[in-house]
């Protein structure tokens, strides 16, 4: 098809059209000027794609990749709660779409030194005085996550990053994939991906389906934590 002087496959029409609907829908919902700022920015999509309703740790991860990827060439979402059928919904931290591919991370607010090993189910938190605190390995957590996303959309499934981010407060004391870092490291991490392996529709296309997620999915956040607990019920069961 032929459009001021554009010829357009039909894929490429789906993802235009999906991106216009989304925002069609934001403007009559609230025809406000929309500000640029991360603290300030109105709460359109509910809380769980922009800064409202995250943690201080998340904050801090949305304030690094806000200042140091280029705003028209990455897309971010924040705190997106996606259904899906492993254990009724999954809570992303941080999604970063771009041509280079799509960025699923988990933050972790944590203090203290962290131990732990790439296929270890938990990982450990210890503090002076031999204080231990186990907790889920967060490279499997973030693969569900991923998981989800891939179900999403099928087609560029090959090109997601599971990618895990710690606070600078902590220390990690055994060496890590590439793909586990400290805050101030992520955005040199995304950006040594400079090969393009999204085309243009695949771009729109999953723009357009996080930013329909955002607007439509009502799952609230006591339902996503009984979500979780169920999940974890019949994990002890099996």
């Amino acid at each position: 098809m032929k459009i001021c002087g554009m010829i357009l496959d039909m894929d490429a029409l789906v993802a235009v059209g999906l991106v216009a609907l989304v925002f069609y829908a934001i403007y009559k919902s609230d025809s406000k000027p929309l500000s640029t700022s991360p603290q300030t920015l109105p709460n359109r999509h509910g809380h769980r794609c922009y800064i409202s309703g995250l943690n201080d740790g998340e904050r801090v991860v949305v304030g690094y990749l806000a200042k140091g990827l280029d705003s028209k060439n990455y897309f971010i979402f924040n705190n997106i709660v996606l259904p899906n059928p492993y254990n009724g919904s999954t809570q992303i931290d941080h999604i970063v779409v771009s041509r280079f591919g799509i960025f699923v991370i988990e933050s972790k607010n944590m203090k203290g030194w962290i131990y732990g090993h790439e296929k270890e189910k938990k990982w450990t938190q210890t503090f002076r005085g031999n204080h231990k605190y186990p907790f889920q390995n967060p490279i499997l957590q973030n693969e569900v996550h991923v998981r989800a996303l891939r179900d999403l959309m099928p087609l560029i499934g090959d090109h997601i990053q599971n990618i895990v981010v710690f606070s600078t407060r902590s220390t990690i004391k055994k060496a890590m994939p590439p793909n586990v870092m400290h805050t101030d490291k992520l955005v040199d991490y995304i950006k040594s991906f400079t090969e393009p392996v999204l085309s243009e529709n695949y771009l729109f296309m999953a723009i357009g389906k996080l930013s329909y997620m955002c607007q439509t999915v009502d799952i609230t956040a006591d339902q996503h934590i009984a979500n979780v607990q169920a999940q974890l019920q019949i994990q002890k069961a099996a």
